[in-house]
């Protein structure tokens, strides 16, 4: 058993308060790529059951052919939940319309669209409450996505990356057992989609949302968006560190 798996996964103290956006934030910096901030966020409010898909398929006479159609709701959550600042790009498209679809191919080039800019987007990140004690920005750095890292912060992200890593190398490990490694999975919430070909079936209760936003994924957004041509590559074959 190696020492990082000897430290107990299960008992963590940082991922299960961090979204995956943030976490990638703290982890690299500047460095962290746009299209995957964007796809595991939305990713995590799907998880969060925050957002829901649902598929409908329809024929409109017997000579045509079945089509399916993908829409993008509020899910049973969504009532109630304050989104974080970066999530707005999904979320702002509902407001308190509860019942209202969206084609999953317009809300996502909606929510690219409402981006001004990636440096921006990493800005809203690192206002979230959780980060804010670890960062500083002036106007210029808020414009392009820059920041300033404090002693504070520079422990903070060790200690993310040390946690992060133990619960990876658990995670792809032979230690343990499924339901261990499920029950580590749920704390680690929407991060878990950081982890380097995690298999999402051991997660019984709410796997059918996971593949179903991995599929997702992997197909109308990578086929509805340019600029989300790596997103087919990213999700569940993870980031490599």
């Amino acid at each position: 058993m190696t020492e990082a798996i000897t430290n107990n996964p299960l008992n963590l103290r940082f991922l299960n308060l961090l979204s995956p956006a943030e976490t990638l934030i703290v982890m690299n910096g500047v460095e962290a790529d746009f299209d995957l901030l964007i796809q595991v966020t939305f990713m995590d409010l799907l998880l969060k059951k925050v957002l829901a898909i649902t598929v409908e398929e329809r024929q409109p006479s017997s000579q045509d052919p079945i089509q399916t159609y993908k829409y993008i709701g509020v899910g049973e959550f969504y009532k109630g939940y304050t989104p974080l600042l970066h999530e707005n790009m999904y979320t702002d498209e509902f407001g308190d319309d509860w019942y209202k679809r969206i084609l999953l191919r317009t809300f996502v080039k909606d929510g690219y669209d409402s981006v001004n800019s990636s440096g921006l987007y990493r800005s809203q990140i690192v206002k979230n409450k959780s980060l804010q004690p670890y960062y500083h920005q002036n106007i210029i750095q808020r414009l392009n996505g820059h920041f300033d890292i404090n002693d504070a912060g520079l422990l903070f992200q060790a200690q993310v990356k040390s946690e992060f890593q133990t619960a990876v190398n658990y995670l792809q490990s032979n230690e343990g057992t499924s339901e261990t490694k499920a029950a580590l999975a749920k704390q680690m919430g929407g991060n878990i989609f950081l982890v380097k070909d995690f298999e999402f079936g051991v997660i019984q209760d709410f796997s059918q949302e996971l593949m179903i936003a991995i599929e997702q994924s992997k197909t109308t957004f990578t086929d509805s968006i340019i600029g989300f041509k790596g997103w087919g590559n990213s999700i569940n074959m993870g980031i490599s560190w």
